[in-house]
């Protein structure tokens, strides 16, 4: 995560060092959280710490890189046209590696209501967060979306607090407002208008059928 929010707040808002600085300030409460789990003894001894790293950033890279992508074709294609072909690459290609790697899994798997409740519920979440973001890359950016993930950790601690009776750090809290003023001082230094050029346009295929329609309206008028 630090480094394509690094790479991404530098080609959102170029020689802007406020942006940068919001960037800081939500690392920095994510430094916040980390200490946090190391003085409470919750860091476990990774088997191969230099392999989990290299992922870790490989993973965030890519992330961050792909939320790129997307903000790119959102601010200049249509949102249906950009949500459809995401939701029909996205179920094709994870159809394809499920089938591959997990077919072992689902026959052994117990699918009952439960099971398939979760499913579904998660199948839901994961509509209405991918339906969601391309309006947000709209509105703010994709560094923007990324920094906000951050305070995920704090809805799970949500869920720890009433179901489960944790007792947090007092870290936590503390981290969370960090997290919140980077944040803000992120947007408020950088309009949306400031972070990319929105200009949808229609694909030609709709323009094309709208151009064949106009003339046989107007001739039966």
């Amino acid at each position: 995560m630090f480094d394509s929010d690094f790479i991404l707040a530098a080609f959102d808002v170029e020689g802007n060092f406020l942006v940068v600085k919001g960037v800081i300030i939500c690392i920095a409460g994510l430094g916040l959280l980390v200490a946090s789990d190391e003085l409470t003894d919750k860091d476990w001894t990774a088997l191969n710490r230099a392999k989990g790293d290299g992922f870790m950033i490989a993973g965030a890279t890519l992330y961050g890189l792909s939320n790129a992508t997307e903000e790119f074709f959102v601010r200049k294609r249509p949102l249906y046209e950009v949500v459809g072909q995401l939701g029909m690459w996205g179920t094709l290609i994870n159809g394809v590696q499920a089938a591959g790697l997990e077919h072992g899994a689902m026959k052994l798997a117990s699918w009952n209501r439960m099971t398939i409740g979760i499913l579904v519920a998660y199948t839901s979440a994961m509509f209405i967060l991918y339906t969601v973001a391309p309006m947000l890359y709209r509105l703010a950016s994709s560094t923007y979306y990324n920094l906000s993930l951050l305070t995920s950790d704090f809805w799970g601690l949500l869920f720890g607090l009433f179901l489960y009776h944790y007792r947090p750090y007092w870290l936590y809290f503390i981290a969370y407002v960090v997290i919140i003023v980077g944040l803000v001082t992120y947007f408020w230094c950088s309009t949306p208008e400031e972070q990319g050029k929105l200009n949808p346009t229609a694909p030609a295929y709709v323009n094309k059928r709208g151009a064949e329609l106009i003339p046989s309206s107007s001739s039966s008028a």
